[in-house]
């Protein structure tokens, strides 16, 4: 049999975590799906999968072989669709991560140019704030905050992202003005989940210092966020994008003016196989530069926020 339709076998199994979807995902009976693994197993003379009544999981060796095979599958399909010939123009069909919110809007523009002047590369945008393995997730090209980093994912720093803490009047008339990070364990809290629920990170003289967060509320949408926020629900942690309208009206305050956040990145991240792709090249260095020369995080609220190209100075949330 084909290594290929083995692999594909091996990576919706893997993905899936039963022969059953796996089957159904590729339109064959498990019957098949389970033959095909088994004859990897046999191919690598190693045993891929734990398997169970309840649940088919990956082995060590399972995990080790499956990023070179998504690598694999990967190119095969850029070849198999001709995405990596130059000539007529760039031609590709490439899966992007991008962020919801204000980022998206300048994204998105970027996007629409890339294609009008590549008619050939169709594209998926998902939009969505939780963070993900690129590869594992089947993407081409993710731009976020992720914080965290994936083997064989190439990633880039593209602009750094102001933060700042703040609540309403309403909120800090009832409850007070903290005066330290440590002061925020007796306030509400409300969280960003995708940027994790378990502690806010402060620079302070002695080092970064950690205060855990029980919060009240918390969402993957900035926009609700920035609204419990103005209506007095609690005090909340704002990308200052999202926070300039509310700290210019007067109905956000920021507080802790003397303990910036620790920076956070907007960052570029591409799996290994894909930037082998003359279109995800082409389009990583249209991104690159439109951050470089524009970015969406250049203006704040008159009095809060100074821009030197990519360098923020903020008196509540520095990040430089």
């Amino acid at each position: 049999m084909d290594v290929l339709p083995k692999m594909k076998a091996f990576l919706a199994t893997a993905e899936t975590g039963s022969f059953s979807d796996a089957a159904r995902r590729a339109g064959v009976s498990p019957s098949v799906i389970m033959k095909r693994v088994n004859e990897l197993e046999l191919d690598f003379r190693t045993t891929l999968f734990t398997r169970s009544t309840r649940k088919v999981s990956l082995t060590d060796m399972g995990r080790l072989y499956l990023t070179p095979i998504q690598r694999l599958v990967k190119e095969f399909e850029e070849i198999r669709s001709g995405g990596f010939r130059k000539t007529g123009g760039l031609e590709a069909n490439l899966r992007i991560r991008t962020p919801i919110g204000p980022t998206l809007k300048f994204l998105g523009k970027l996007l629409c140019d890339f294609q009008r002047q590549n008619p050939k590369v169709s594209l998926t945008v998902i939009t969505t704030e939780w963070p993900g393995n690129p590869i594992a997730d089947g993407f081409d090209l993710v731009v976020g905050m992720d914080a965290m980093s994936y083997e064989g994912v190439v990633e880039e720093k593209l602009a750094p992202v102001p933060r700042v803490v703040c609540a309403s009047p309403l909120y800090l008339e009832s409850r007070g003005m903290p005066q330290h990070p440590q002061d925020l364990v007796s306030h509400d809290l409300l969280t960003f989940t995708p940027a994790g629920l378990n502690c806010w990170t402060f620079e302070t003289a002695t080092g970064p210092m950690q205060i855990d967060v029980h919060p009240i509320l918390g969402t993957n949408n900035p926009q609700y966020l920035c609204d419990a926020g103005i209506a007095g629900v609690g005090i909340v942690q704002l990308t200052l994008l999202t926070a300039t309208p509310g700290l210019e009206s007067g109905r956000l305050v920021p507080i802790l003016k003397d303990f910036p956040l620790v920076q956070r990145w907007v960052k570029l991240m591409i799996p290994e196989a894909s930037l082998r792709q003359p279109a995800v090249q082409a389009l990583r260095d249209v991104i690159r530069e439109r951050y470089r020369t524009t970015t969406p995080m250049e203006r704040g609220p008159a009095g809060l926020v100074q821009a030197e190209g990519s360098t923020f100075d903020l008196p509540h949330s520095r990040v430089a």
